[in-house]
This record gives C-alpha cells, structure tokens and sequence, in this order.
C-alpha cells in the first residue's frame, strides 16, 4: 500500500509540487508527502485489509 501511494500517486501529484512551492513553500509540501506515507502505512497495516487473501 505504501509503494502504490507513494511511487503510484507521484506522478500524478508532480503538476501540483511546483505550485503547492510556490504557494507555500518546500516545507509545506514534504510535510504533505509525510502525511500521505503514513496514511498509506496505517491504511496497509490495518485489520480489515491484512485479514484479504489475494
């Protein structure tokens, strides 16, 4: 879950890095992609989805 946010939603988010930058700044925008890695991490480890068999 965490490489599907992180490396699959990158691409996808690189128009808005320059303007979250330019509107916010740098610190802004690597908080966010901390925020979205945790997510993913907690979304990863949680109960409902560890119990799925693929």
């Amino acid at each position: 879950m965490t490489t599907l946010c992180a490396l699959g939603l990158g691409p996808l988010l690189f128009p808005l890095v320059g303007l979250v930058a330019a509107a916010w700044g740098t610190g802004a925008f690597f908080a966010l992609c901390g925020a979205l890695c945790l997510l993913a991490a907690a979304t990863g480890l949680s109960p409902v989805l560890r119990g799925v068999g693929l």
